[in-house]
């Protein structure tokens, strides 16, 4: 009766009442029948609710854009003033922001973690970092564009760098990991190609090119993303105006099978606590820039320890976060490509440990209520998408435990159940700017 109560009570948070009576008219349709071996448990009858909820959830929005404009999609409308303390959990609809060509798109929002020895670089593997600028200069900036045998994109995320409107100098460092490096994109001192020379993989290549620059400012761009134009200007004047501050990061417009959405933050910082509640997507590595000397002398370099480079961008973010608050301009001025671009798109079992990973560096995560219901539902699905059903439920049960609004549970338990395909729902997430 419980687990049929927190269905109820999901379908009422969502603003779908009637989904409810439908969702259970299905379950129980497919109980009588037999038709479902699933159902032959508790258990697996909440999952076919669940599961059933989803299809008629994505039919109903499917048909009616306006729910979204309401504040009715999901999964990532986790409000930004969500306690993460003992007293309680509350969530909120955050407002709406139109994007640039005026679809309707949702806002969103121990001891310190500190970098493994691999990510601490060496005196003799990095030039001195020089002082920060006068205030009416513009500081130069670095580049780090790491790539994987992606040349076609590559050159289009490096000409969109070299494309920036910004007063002061650029230089672009290319780091081919684990392929020979494309020595015809070199030119001169603006940019360099070199390999990766330190640990294999994402945060090795991204280490490899702030080892090799010299800049007061560096910045990356994945070899399948793109800076549009401003963006460069923009992010270094919020900086200066800051004096404090450390690390910038801005909106992204994602695209997804040519569709494209803007996931954008709502104000003009990112707390610590705001990164415990939420990876906050937004927060991606190609829109990060940082002063230099604070990057290697504070913050850490990236850690090369995570398995597989999963969650890599999301421990700096944290680790800078933790001790300045993160400059954030809320405009998409970085293009992020989402699906088959990816490398990462269905390791699922790299993902699985690079999230058992950040929960053990990073035990805040697990203290924080709602941002650790959203990684044990991240761990569920996953989970259930490598077909290991038994920790998928486990994983299930913590994440409602410890927060039953969790909005990824359904789609868990709808893989979980066998009813779709971790691929389904992805596509249908990733086409509306959200991940899992």
């Amino acid at each position: 009766m419980s687990r049929y109560v927190h269905v109820r009570r999901l379908l009422y948070v969502h603003g779908l009442p009637n989904l409810h009576d439908l969702a259970y008219g299905r379950a129980s349709a497919a109980h009588a029948a037999g038709t479902n071996p699933v159902t032959s448990s508790p258990v697996g009858r909440h999952a076919v609710v669940l599961a059933s909820y989803i299809r008629l959830a994505w039919t109903v929005v499917a048909g009616m854009p306006e729910l979204s404009r309401q504040g009715h999609g999901w999964p990532d409308l986790a409000a930004r003033g969500t306690s993460c303390t003992e007293k309680g959990i509350w969530y909120a609809t955050l407002p709406h922001r139109p994007d640039p060509a005026g679809a309707g798109v949702s806002a969103q929002p121990s001891a310190e973690a500190r970098p493994s020895a691999e990510a601490r670089p060496s005196a003799e593997a990095r030039p001195s970092a020089e002082a920060r600028p006068p205030v009416d200069g513009w500081p130069s900036v670095g580049v780090v564009l790491p790539t994987h045998n992606r040349p076609r994109l590559l050159r289009a995320a490096l000409s969109s760098v070299l494309a920036q409107d910004y007063p002061g100098k650029i230089r672009a460092v290319v780091v081919h990991d684990r392929s020979g490096p494309d020595q015809s994109l070199a030119d001169g001192d603006r940019v360099r190609v070199l390999a990766n020379t330190r640990t294999p993989g994402l945060a090795g290549a991204r280490n490899s090119g702030v080892d090799a620059l010299d800049t007061e400012l560096i910045a990356f761009c994945d070899d399948d993303d793109e800076w549009l134009p401003g963006k460069l200007r923009a992010q270094v004047t919020a900086l200066r105006e800051r004096p404090e501050a450390e690390f910038a990061s801005c909106g992204i417009l994602v695209e997804f099978e040519g569709r494209p959405s803007a996931r954008l933050v709502g104000g003009d910082q990112v707390t610590y606590r705001d990164l415990l509640r939420s990876r906050m997507v937004m927060v991606h590595s190609s829109t990060y820039l940082v002063w230099r000397e604070k990057l290697l002398d504070g913050i850490g370099l990236v850690d090369e320890a995570i398995p597989g480079s999963q969650n890599e961008d999301w421990d700096l973010a944290l680790r800078s976060a933790r001790r300045h608050p993160i400059v954030f301009v809320d405009q998409p001025l970085v293009r992020v490509a989402w699906g088959n671009t990816s490398y990462f798109a269905q390791q699922w079992e790299t993902k699985i440990d690079g999230l058992l990973w950040m929960l053990d560096r990073h035990p805040d995560i697990g203290s924080c209520r709602v941002g650790a219901a959203r990684v044990y539902a991240q761990l569920s699905f996953f989970y259930a998408c490598l077909g290991s059903k038994a920790e998928a439920w486990r994983w299930t049960r913590r994440a409602l435990r410890s927060n039953w609004h969790e909005r990824r549970v359904p789609f868990a338990a709808a893989v979980a159940a066998g009813l779709l395909s971790g691929e389904t729902v992805l596509r249908h997430l990733n086409a509306r700017g959200h991940g899992i």
